[in-house]
């Protein structure tokens, strides 16, 4: 983020041209404008998360969906969750989507079921290693090394389990793993479950939230839900009535969090009303 004279945000940078800066840096060569934009997003094996992949006869329409959010979001890191190598029945492959975007891309498993998952950057990505949690050994939180020009960045992806006493095992673990890090991405299908009819009426003083986000916020780490950018709904379900937050990126203590928000292009493309999971974005300073 970058500041005017008055220490006020800047959303716009020109040069002494007067023409729209692309970037801006520090002296010693950080970008410092635009932040860097992680999605963590989990594509329900690019349909709608029941199991299976896009039928055949709807490949044009989740093609067009889901390449739509990249194109529009343009992240700079993706971490996916339920991720199929195989976009589709029609036989697209998620990777001839994917490397429009971005030149660095790791898929792990994804051939059937739930646990495939999928690391894309724009800068290189090295030293991805699995990690698998004790409890529940389908369940991970693989970790690899994104370097930002020059800084390298512990970028971990997961997938919490779906009862409480799992995720309560499961967040000891990660935080764990976490503090270990000098400086972390954390995206994930946290499974936080945390349920509302209207924004307003979720709250930090839930147990959902006691149990599944308090960890995290204690530890001194930022988070793109559930904090001062609100309750983000990561998931819309019976048509609607149903709204979840269960998805979040969490940074260590180091990186700012400047801005967060959803893509809700699923709630109004008429394809379904049982929408599984939104992207959620946040924008971040090193």
């Amino acid at each position: 983020m970058i500041y005017d004279a008055d220490g006020e945000k800047v959303l716009s940078a020109y040069g002494v041209d007067g023409q729209l800066l692309s970037a801006a840096y520090a002296k010693d060569g950080t970008k410092v404008y635009p932040a860097l934009k992680v999605m963590s997003y989990n594509v329900g094996q690019w349909y709608v998360g029941g199991g299976d992949n896009v039928p055949a006869a709807k490949d044009a329409d989740y093609y067009a969906l889901q390449n739509g959010m990249l194109l529009q979001d343009d992240p700079d890191i993706l971490c996916i969750q339920e991720y199929w190598k195989v976009f589709s029945k029609a036989g697209r492959t998620a990777k001839s989507i994917l490397e429009q975007y971005f030149p660095y891309i790791h898929e792990q498993g994804g051939d059937s079921g739930y646990f495939g998952r999928c690391v894309c950057s724009k800068f290189p990505i090295s030293d991805y290693t699995v990690h698998l949690y004790t409890g529940e050994a389908s369940r991970y939180y693989d970790s690899c090394t994104v370097t930002v020009n020059g800084t390298p960045i512990t970028v971990v992806n997961t997938h919490l389990g779906l009862t409480q006493t799992d995720r309560d095992a499961e967040i000891a673990e990660l935080i764990d793993f976490l503090d270990d890090q000098t400086r972390f991405l954390c995206c994930g299908d946290f499974n936080t479950v945390i349920v509302y009819d209207d924004p307003t009426s979720a709250t930090t003083t839930s147990q959902e939230y006691i149990d599944n986000v308090k960890p995290f916020i204690d530890e001194g780490f930022h988070s793109a839900n559930f904090t001062e950018f609100g309750f983000l709904c990561t998931q819309v379900k019976n048509g609607g009535a149903r709204k979840l937050c269960l998805d979040t990126v969490y940074t260590s203590a180091n990186i700012e969090i400047t801005d967060a928000y959803t893509d809700t292009t699923k709630l109004n493309d008429g394809l379904t009303d049982e929408v599984d999971h939104l992207p959620i974005m946040a924008e971040i300073l090193l």
